[in-house]
């Protein structure tokens, strides 16, 4: 009863829009009341202190850093410009550059949020004037921008790696997979849509091979930043955290005497912006770990696995029945919540039905991140809305062609086998 009721404060919370660290928090605490365990009261500053000393969480600080350079460099600028040279002398070319572009900018960004927030204002004016309608433009670039946490460097996939004890090297190398997967099913919906109006043109990005040639040049330290990760992770010669250092090596570098669009008085508001932003992502791990912890306590994961077991037998079906619960949660909770809460229950379960916990943690991360998609939630359609000034309700219609692309993407992912969505892993021995 008192673990019931301890959920039921914390969704009770959460939908009064209490921050989610003290959602945890007040969660946990109203545990602890119920249950008379005074002697946690003792342990929580070690519970924080686990949760968090650990060699993945060093990843997040670094990579959030070499987003908070990266922004003030131009990069979406230089990376756009490429992709449009290549691709945008096409009708709608605006729009399949802005997809490949988000791709490519995923492994910067590193945050849906961030991504949208640094898309809308570059990419938005070209695609009306391409003649996209303000909420069809609104949605290519929504959609487009949920890739800046699937494709790595991703948060999502080291707090999942963290908490469940699962390789962060190789969430990331199939996160490029699934990443891929989503573009295409983007670039599609845009293909349909350019055919069936007429009215949408096309932006000359002219210059021929010579401007082509300036633009990969100009683009080039902006490229070497998802290559090096990648690289770096199919070679061996990095983990996941000594990437992000690496990557925040080059775009300090790349901001400084590259692009020089950064000053070394620009550095310490960057630094102080990056402290913050991990700060909080931080406090809502440690916060999180509370929950994690009397959950396990009250052997909760083996309670209900026991209970499944009972009824459902094929690992498959158990997995469909987890995207249907999670894509119902991620109506509600945001993505970082909802992986905190629910990983500690939902991964136990994984292994007992033998699912690969590389893949599970993929379909999982996918499907949280749609959230940001619906209205309910809708994080990233609040940014472009608010950024674009496009009615929230025009946004939501529009999104919908890309949101069930993304649930058919996150279908197909479910049911192949894991070696199809783990390719990547074939290229390097782990």
């Amino acid at each position: 009863m008192a673990v019931v009721i301890s959920l039921l404060v914390f969704f009770v919370t959460i939908f009064l829009g209490l921050e989610v660290a003290f959602v945890f928090i007040v969660t946990g605490f109203t545990y602890i009341v119920l249950t008379q365990q005074w002697k946690m009261l003792f342990t929580i500053t070690q519970i924080f202190n686990t949760s968090l000393s650990t060699w993945e969480m060093m990843a997040i600080p670094l990579f959030i850093l070499t987003g908070e350079l990266m922004a003030r460099c131009g990069l979406v600028e230089e990376l756009f410009a490429l992709t449009n040279r290549v691709i945008g002398r096409w009708r709608g070319g605006v729009a399949y550059a802005t997809q490949v572009a988000t791709y490519l900018l995923s492994g910067i960004a590193g945050s849906s949020n961030a991504e949208a927030a640094a898309v809308s204002r570059v990419l938005y004016p070209l695609l009306r004037q391409e003649g996209f309608s303000p909420g069809t433009a609104s949605a290519i670039i929504a959609a487009a921008s949920v890739k800046g946490a699937i494709v790595p460097p991703s948060m999502l996939y080291i707090m999942y790696g963290a908490i469940t004890n699962t390789s962060i090297e190789k969430l990331f190398l199939g996160g490029y997979t699934v990443g891929l997967l989503v573009m295409l099913g983007h670039i599609t919906v845009v293909f349909l849509k350019v055919r069936s109006d007429p009215n949408i043109g096309r932006i000359s990005p002219g210059g021929g091979w010579t401007g082509l040639l300036r633009s990969f040049i100009r683009a080039l330290p902006v490229l070497l930043i998802p290559l090096l990760i990648l690289g770096g992770l199919l070679s061996g010669w990095f983990t996941a955290t000594e990437t992000g250092a690496a990557a925040a090596f080059l775009s300090l570098v790349s901001g400084l005497f590259i692009y020089r669009r950064m000053y070394w008085r620009d550095l310490l508001d960057a630094f102080l912006v990056a402290a913050r932003n991990t700060g909080a992502v931080m406090i809502i791990i440690a916060a999180s770990s509370i929950v994690g912890y009397f959950l396990t306590y009250e052997n909760i994961p083996q309670i209900i696995g026991n209970f499944l077991q009972e009824y459902i037998k094929n690992p498959l079906v158990f997995l469909l029945c987890i995207n249907v619960l999670l894509l119902v949660m991620g109506f509600f909770l945001e993505p970082i919540p909802l992986i905190l809460m629910m990983m500690p229950v939902l991964a136990p379960l994984a292994l007992m039905y033998g699912l690969d916990p590389v893949h599970f943690g993929l379909v999982v991360c996918l499907n949280s991140l749609l959230g940001l998609l619906t209205p309910m939630v809708g994080g990233v359609l609040f940014v472009v809305s608010t950024i674009t000034r496009v009615r929230f309700e025009w946004l939501g219609r529009e999104i919908v062609p890309f949101l069930l692309v993304s649930w058919v993407v996150l279908f197909i992912i479910s049911i192949l086998p894991p070696s199809f969505v783990l390719w990547p892993l074939k290229l390097v021995q782990y």
